[in-house]
């Protein structure tokens, strides 16, 4: 029996995730930062690179789903020692991808990353985002990041002296 070479070569391969090497960083990190204005990437790329050359950052959670020989999509978490980790949420190559391939790579993504955290003990899995990305919000409850919480960041001048009042509200 034959099969069709031209059927088989159309079909995508399974997606597999892996580590990154060091030196795949920064196209995995570009893909990371995809979200972000052009103007911005590369800075924040350069600004990553030299925190890790410092010590200051850590790329062992860095992880990139590949289907065939290509790279598709990546995540990263960073644990703390207080058993916190920050999840940097999944990105595909969006635009690229037809929605349900971009479904399944997230989540074939947010499957490794379940899998670390619970792999590591982590106490709590955080992810911050943008209070606009409801797409992002929906992908995550379906993975179980379900506890939301709004963040609200109050600043003040310290240069300033507070205003001396019979009664501060």
């Amino acid at each position: 029996m034959s099969t069709n070479p031209l059927a088989a070569a159309e079909a995508p391969g399974p997606i597999r995730i892996t580590g990154v090497p060091e030196a795949d960083w920064p196209p995995v990190l570009r893909l990371l930062f995809q979200s972000f204005p052009e103007e911005e990437r590369e800075s924040r790329l350069q600004s990553t690179l030299k925190a890790v050359a410092a010590g200051n950052l850590h790329l062992e959670g860095l992880r990139q789903a590949h289907r065939d020989n290509d790279i598709v999509g990546a995540s990263l978490t960073m644990s703390q020692p207080d058993g916190i980790t920050l999840v940097w949420p999944p990105v595909t190559l969006g635009a690229r991808l037809s929605p349900a391939e971009h479904r399944e790579i997230f989540a074939a993504l947010m499957q490794d990353v379940c899998e670390r955290l619970d792999a590591e003990g982590a106490r709590l899995g955080q992810v911050l985002l943008d209070d606009s990305d409801e797409l992002m919000a929906e992908q995550l409850r379906a993975a179980g990041f379900d506890a939301e919480t709004r963040l609200f960041f109050l600043a003040r001048s310290l240069h300033e002296p507070l205003e001396d009042e019979e009664s501060p509200p």
